[in-house]
């Protein structure tokens, strides 16, 4: 009995003691002591340190197809060296469709020259077969009076019929130069076309070959629809971003903010940036412009966010292209001033006031705010140094006075 008495009597001795122990503490949880510090309006958000000034190699005109070749991104690259290639078959059939038009366009061209060739040799031949003919019969034609009157005839006929003959194959060789001259014209001007058709298929398969336009860090752009990086086997088009190449010796950090904090943040505020990627190193700059309109987080979405963008102005180390920064957006500063925390600071009337400690009870005193915090406010005046206020509106019947401005610059005065 004796033994379960004890018991009782040590459990009701700690709860007494663990129960003193609570008020005690929640009794200075529910103070604040006035003590000049600092007081800092701020914000860290997450930013990415983006180039100001970048190549974009893009997809060229005239051109789509199927990537099959990407550089890895962060891979250094030189100018000219081969970023990406992309493969069109249907273009490819076209070119050596029209390689092998043009390998015949070629082929007739040469047999109609050879056609001409012969044809002339022919016609010449018969025509040196007729005047070697015409030769005879003019040495003929010198013993015509020793003939008879029909054969004279005869002999007569056969010199006409020579001269006709020379006549017709004269004409047939004019006829057969412009008829020849007008069909080589044609193949000549088929050739041509077939030519320039080949080298614009070519032309088109070289600019599948891209190439970097300066040396720098390669990376895969991003499709805009949904912000995944180009990718082998992706289809293509023209004007289409393939791959980036930022130029790392000027840069400036994206922020991308929600839209309650967007209306917090104006162009000019100063900013400090840390970076976990390169530790111990620290830049400084302001935000310098704010985009208009918002994007939606995903397709469907109603959380909308604005890109910002913020100057690099100074730095211990260039900060890298790509790396995440962290932002520390200073809205207002001051050094030793009076700060309270925004929960000892009440409406009352028309007024604002704090509720000083004295004694038991509590002064009510008229206070004026300045800059402010979502925690913090910046008193102006109405509170002074090692003053004790509650962080707790006080029931009225602890509350022995209200003090306002003017009593305490009236005291003061006297």
């Amino acid at each position: 009995m004796n033994y379960t008495i004890s018991i009782k009597l040590i459990i009701a001795v700690a709860l007494f003691a663990l129960s003193s122990c609570g008020s005690k503490q929640n009794t200075n949880e529910l103070h604040f002591r006035v003590v000049p510090s600092t007081f800092s309006n701020h914000v860290v958000i997450e930013g990415q340190v983006n180039a100001i000034n970048t190549s974009m190699v893009v997809c060229p005109q005239r051109i789509s197809g199927t990537v099959v070749f990407i550089v890895e991104d962060g891979t250094p690259v030189e100018k000219g060296d081969t970023v990406c290639i992309i493969e069109n078959r249907e273009l490819e059939n076209r070119y050596e469709a029209m390689l092998t038009r043009l390998a015949k366009s070629k082929a007739r061209y040469e047999k109609g020259i050879a056609d001409l060739e012969m044809n002339y040799a022919l016609l010449e031949a018969q025509i040196e077969s007729n005047e070697a003919q015409t030769s005879i019969t003019n040495l003929d034609s010198a013993q015509l009076q020793y003939l008879t009157q029909q054969q004279r005839r005869i002999k007569e006929l056969e010199i006409e019929r020579a001269a006709i003959e020379k006549k017709k194959l004269q004409k047939k060789l004019h006829y057969l130069e412009i008829i020849n001259e007008s069909k080589l014209r044609k193949l000549k001007i088929q050739i041509e076309q077939d030519e320039l058709r080949a080298e614009e298929y070519k032309q088109r398969l070289s600019q599948m070959f891209l190439t970097a336009p300066r040396a720098g860090i390669a990376r895969a752009a991003t499709f805009r629809r949904h912000g995944n990086p180009v990718k082998e086997g992706d289809n293509v088009w023209r004007g289409r971003p393939l791959v980036e190449i930022p130029d790392t010796s000027d840069v400036h950090i994206l922020i991308q903010a929600t839209e309650t904090l967007f209306k917090r943040i104006d162009i000019g505020d100063t900013i400090e940036y840390t970076f976990d990627a390169m530790a111990g190193n620290r830049a400084w700059g302001n935000i310098e412009r704010k985009a208009p309109i918002g994007q939606s987080v995903s397709r469907g979405s109603k959380v909308k966010v604005f890109d910002i963008t913020a100057s690099v102005d100074s730095f211990l180390t260039l900060p890298e292209v790509g790396v995440s920064a962290n932002c520390r957006i200073t809205f207002s500063y001051l050094p030793d001033t009076m700060v309270v925390p925004q929960v000892a600071v009440y409406p009352f009337d028309s007024i604002h006031v704090v509720y000083v400690k004295d004694n038991n009870k509590y002064q009510r005193c008229q206070v004026i705010k300045g800059y402010e915090s979502p925690k913090e406010t910046v008193i102006i005046s109405g509170v002074k140094y090692d003053d004790l206020i509650s962080l707790v509106e006080p029931p009225e019947s602890s509350v022995s006075e209200t003090v306002y401005l003017d009593k305490i610059e009236t005291n003061n005065t006297n």
